[in-house]
């Protein structure tokens, strides 16, 4: 959902297609609007639109979004195949192409109050005659029980009224609606080029008709009383969308439970089978956004917070939970922005990550500097949480911040990134191996030539020299470097792999316990201290309202190619655990979880192995049990913990020495 300065907010969904027998697909497109003030004044709008109409739109919003010099990047259209256009993964694509065009063009008032996305929105084609018979019968019963409500057109296209509780506009009879005429199919109706006759009312008729009445009524079919259920939990969803835009999740899983309450009740004795399918959509879209508010906001009451800034629309939050120390507070940690200046960029270690030393300093010490983009004034509300005291992630120091950015100042982690030790580690004892070997070579040439001292040359002994040396710099590190056609497969010591994910484990549950949802957390965000204790990168949470009632960070695309991101949508607590596996899966096996699974991630029924790799049971077990791709099937904290593979683990002291190493 994406609201707008301008005190309405607008949501988007396509719900439903139909096949039309001129060989296209049509889309079934609801747009909701209410004022942000009083989300009970809800407008729907549905309108039945085919591909060919939502690329018409882009390409028209596009230049205008281009020539206003507007902020962000429009989604471009996908899969415009003709010959795959009946498939029906192209229609799921396309259809969340739509609502992300429709939520982009709800974010910029200069393109959702434009003359194109206006029209896109100002008619009704039905989509059988059964729906438009329906549709007009409840449209003639309401004339003689409903309250005519006055509107004002507003800029956006569509009529409304902030007085409005809810209200739908319905096709009516010929002595309400004025009858639109067809137009030649060439895209922007719904009609066969004009060779539909007057008989036919299917959807290649489509008539289209302006309704110039709004009634008071329920948001599905007003065909019978019984359909009041819907619209009373459709006030409570209302009212839980605008306690979740204050960040007020109490209210909001109240709200949302109830609103659910009321659809299991009233669908429980409703006969008609149009309706009981809207309330069960409904009972299902909004449980799981009640649990998942509840999960993410109100299941673990360890999270506390102090606010450091708030404006209207971005709030940023200090976690003090674990804070005892008056100096270390939230309001300690933020530095003036002109300290920035003692500051010298080094190097740059990734997108917005610098790599920097504070010239005030006598050592300069060098320092790890991230930056975070505050929403612009065109954005939802968002608030950035910024955690502290996690066992092995690194440390915040200090921040920063202007009106549009803020700085994190990381501890530098000294060992680097665990695969690039790994790695380095797997190289040199390869090149070891390969100097042993021509030191055996050596040898022999010796042997044969000890009674022809003339055919040795000096320079095998000066190699057996350097062979010895090479040999004792290099640490006895037990990283035995494996092949698999041609491919290094890098090995590591049972007790690295061990302490490792160990430690890992107890981070990620750190951050939960804090409501901290990593997301996409790869082999990159992995690091090591001096001491090879393993760190993460810094974590930090975005939350706020978007398409699906959530801001969320960008997922790193690194990320989402290599399968580190869980398949399912939206990312919980418990994806992180798939994160996890994929992890534990190459630092196990030796090879990046995509190399054995380069197709998409649901193609595949179970976990697969290279050929020629033992892999133990007990490892094998613990990989495909949280390599489970629903959620729910995973193991979590507590059973990973329990695992046969970390047996006689003294857990709590392993988070103590995350602490203690900082």
């Amino acid at each position: 959902m994406a609201p707008d300065l301008g005190g309405w907010i607008h949501s988007f969904a396509v719900t439903d297609t139909q096949t039309h027998k001129a060989g296209f697909t049509l889309y079934k497109i609801t747009s909701i609007v209410f004022p942000r003030a009083v989300p009970q004044a809800l407008t729907t709008l549905v309108v039945w639109r085919r591909f060919h109409d939502i690329k018409k739109l882009h390409r028209e919003l596009k230049r205008r979004h281009k020539s206003l010099g507007l902020s962000g990047y429009m989604p471009e259209p996908i899969d415009c195949s003709f010959f795959k256009r009946f498939d029906q993964d192209v229609i799921r694509k396309r259809k969340a192409y739509i609502v992300s065009l429709l939520d982009f063009v709800a974010q910029h008032p200069a393109l959702y109050k434009s003359h194109s996305f206006a029209q896109f929105f100002s008619s009704e084609a039905t989509p059988s005659n059964k729906i438009q018979k329906l549709v007009q019968k409840a449209a003639r019963s309401l004339v003689g029980r409903s309250l005519e409500i006055e509107t004002d057109t507003v800029d956006s296209g569509v009529k409304s009224n902030e007085d409005i509780i809810i209200a739908e506009i319905f096709p009516n009879d010929k002595d309400e609606c004025e009858k639109a005429e067809d137009v030649e199919g060439d895209g922007d109706s719904i009609v066969d080029n004009g060779k539909s006759s007057d008989n036919d009312t299917s959807l290649d008729t489509s008539l289209t008709t302006k309704c110039n009445l709004r009634f008071l009524t329920p948001m599905a079919s007003v065909e019978s009383e019984d359909s009041d259920y819907i619209y009373e939990a459709a006030l409570e969803f209302s009212s839980a969308v605008q306690a979740e835009a204050n960040l007020d999740y109490n209210d909001a899983y109240t709200r949302y439970k109830s609103g659910v309450d009321i659809l299991l009740k009233g669908c429980k004795d409703d006969l008609n089978d149009d309706r009981v399918y809207i309330a069960r959509a409904k009972i299902s879209k909004y449980l799981a956004r009640a649990e998942d508010i509840h999960e993410r906001f109100l299941k673990n009451s360890q999270r506390s917070i102090a606010s450091i800034v708030s404006t209207s629309n971005f709030q940023l939050a200090l976690d003090v939970s674990c804070n005892t120390n008056s100096e270390s507070s939230g309001f300690y940690l933020e530095r003036p922005w002109h300290h920035m200046a003692k500051y010298k960029v080094n190097a740059l270690l990734g997108n917005k990550v610098l790599l920097v030393s504070c010239i005030t300093e006598p050592l300069k010490p060098q320092y790890v500097m991230k930056g975070i983009e505050k929403p612009s004034s065109n954005s939802p509300t968002q608030t950035v949480f910024l955690p502290q005291h996690i066992p092995y992630m690194v440390d915040l120091l200090a921040f920063f911040q202007s009106d549009q950015k803020i700085f994190l100042l990381l501890k530098l982690a000294l060992g680097g990134k665990l695969i690039d030790y790994v790695h380095s580690q797997n190289l040199s004892n390869e090149k070891t191996q390969k100097l042993n070997e021509e030191e055996e070579k050596s040898s022999d040439v010796c042997k044969i030539s000890k009674d022809s001292p003339e055919l040795v040359p000096d320079l095998v002994e000066s190699s057996k020299q350097l062979i010895e040396s090479v040999s004792n710099t290099i640490n006895e590190s037990e990283f035995i470097p494996r092949r698999m056609n041609g491919i290094l497969l890098y090995s590591i010591p049972q007790h690295f792999l061990k302490k490792w994910s160990q430690q890992l484990l107890v981070a990620i549950h750190a951050l939960h316990e804090k409501s901290v949802i990593l997301c996409d957390l790869h082999m990159d965000n992995l690091l090591l201290d001096e001491n090879s204790q393993l760190l993460l990168s810094y974590f930090y949470q975005n939350e706020g309202l978007s398409s699906d009632s959530f801001i969320h960070k960008a997922l790193n695309p690194k990320a989402l190619d290599n399968h580190f991101v869980a398949p399912e949508r939206p990312l919980t607590l418990r994806s992180d655990w798939w994160s996890y596996g994929v992890i534990l899966y190459e630092l196990f096996v030796g090879l990046p979880f995509k190399a054995a699974h380069p197709g998409q991630i649901d193609l595949y029924g179970f976990v697969q192995y290279p050929e020629n790799v033992e892999i133990p049971k007990v490892k094998r077990n613990l990989l495909e049990r949280l390599l489970q791709q629903e959620p729910e099937e995973r193991l979590d904290y507590e059973r990973i913990k329990q695992h046969e593979y970390f047996a006689d683990t003294n857990w709590e002291e392993i988070k103590q020495q995350g602490f203690n190493t900082r």
